[in-house]
């Protein structure tokens, strides 16, 4: 019996089967946090590009969701978007809702982004 304990041959595989996948699932986390980060700085260019198309005079809504829809097609790393661009009489509000892309299949990795700006205006010379 004395014999059988002290045998330490194949402790080395058995803690490696245990923490090897612990680690490789930390490590795809890592980067799907990384992801997930990204996507938000994209949505927050998409929208800031939403902004700047609407925003000009005579523009619309319509414009401004091109651009984000443009913008986003080629930055991509966001599944699920929602893109809503609206006008009012002096400013324009663009919202981009989605998901990040995911490369663990856990949860989803929700992401949005929200801006405003003014209306350009054309002023005559004697107003400015």
């Amino acid at each position: 019996m004395r014999r059988l304990r002290q045998d330490e041959r194949g402790e080395l595989t058995l803690q490696l089967s245990v923490i090897f996948p612990v680690l490789i699932l930390f490590v795809y986390l890592s980067v799907q946090v990384g992801l997930w980060w990204h996507a938000g700085h994209i949505a927050e260019a998409a929208v800031a590009e939403a902004i700047e198309a609407a925003q000009v005079e005579g523009a619309t809504d319509t414009d401004g969701a091109d651009a984000a829809v443009w913008f986003l097609s080629q930055a991509g790393f966001m599944d699920g978007v929602t893109i809503q661009v609206g006008r009012t009489a002096d400013t324009v509000t663009a919202t981009i809702t989605g998901n990040a892309f995911q490369i663990i299949p856990i949860g989803s990795w929700p992401v949005s982004a929200t801006a405003s700006g003014p209306l350009e205006q054309i002023v005559s010379q004697p107003n400015r």
